[in-house]
């Protein structure tokens, strides 16, 4: 494992000898993306052509579409499987190569290296290195660019209803963005010291437990106690400091995205009205498919 590596650059690595897995979930991420506006696409098609068909018509016209809707109905519970076997595969392989590089580099240390530091949160650190990048991968994959694939595809499909929709939606994922961005810079110090805190509390755990010969020959049980509940009671505070920062975050999200929604009704209404929407544009655009997956 090379010194100073980046996050983003320490994660390539770690992934690079599984493109194949990785590769799968891009496909899945990619199609998921395609669905969320796929689905209420053909929706709205279906409904269109429900409305302006006579009754009698009605089966023999809309029934191609009701299939193929039955079909991207079926089709995501195929498609996510190739993500479950990714995963399936990929994560004790990325755990592996991630333990072994870290103990690799950890070993190069000079012997004061180990004597200044517990050898508990040492263990506890590559453990956390290895368990912590999976899901840190996952996130960047099903959260970020899932999501900004889903919003590139959501803008071309609701510019075809009407531009209006397409920029507000830019506008609100603009400010989103920026917020998140905001937030983000607010809670990394944050997440990194409540790491480090609950590090600090199974390195001293694993050496009590190690030394528990000498504690108790030193009648020193009470001494460790009060102190792993100190460090206890500080990751509480941090736990709790950097939750409420998230929890602002959440609610300011959901309102700016209930502005967006309550200007979008009042905006399909007024189209409507003159005659430059349909009603099946209503199912499409308020689908929680096409824009409920950004929040």
């Amino acid at each position: 494992m090379k010194k100073n590596l980046t996050a983003f650059t320490f994660l390539l690595n770690s992934i690079k000898p599984f493109k194949f897995y990785v590769g799968l979930h891009l496909f899945v991420v990619l199609y998921n993306a395609i669905d969320l506006s796929l689905w209420p696409y053909i929706s709205k098609l279906l409904v269109d052509k429900l409305t302006l068909t006579p009754h009698e018509q009605a089966f023999s016209e809309a029934w191609p579409l009701g299939l193929l809707l039955i079909f991207f109905t079926f089709l995501p519970g195929i498609i996510w499987r190739f993500s479950d076997y990714a995963w399936m595969h990929l994560t004790p392989l990325m755990k592996k190569k991630i333990t072994n590089d870290a103990m690799d580099y950890t070993l190069q240390h000079s012997h004061n290296f180990f004597q200044n530091n517990f050898s508990g949160s040492l263990a506890n650190k590559v453990r956390d290195l290895a368990g912590s990048t999976p899901p840190i991968l996952a996130r960047i994959l099903y959260s970020f660019v899932n999501v900004v694939l889903s919003l590139i595809i959501a803008f071309f499909t609701l510019f075809y209803i009407h531009k209006l929709f397409a920029y507000a939606l830019i506008i609100w994922a603009v400010i989103f963005i920026l917020l998140a961005l905001r937030i983000s810079k607010i809670t990394t110090p944050m997440s990194i010291a409540v790491s480090d805190q609950q590090t600090k509390i199974m390195g001293n755990l694993v050496d009590v437990l190690s030394n528990v010969v000498n504690v108790r020959f030193f009648t020193r049980s009470r001494h460790e106690l009060n102190i792993i509940n100190a460090f206890q009671d500080d990751y509480t505070k941090l736990f709790k400091r950097r939750n409420i920062v998230l929890i602002k975050f959440h609610l300011l999200s959901a309102f700016s995205f209930s502005i967006y929604y309550a200007v979008g009704i009042f905006a399909l209404i007024w189209l409507y009205s003159n005659g430059q929407v349909t009603l099946g544009d209503f199912l499409l655009l308020f689908s929680p498919s096409t824009i409920g997956s950004f929040i």
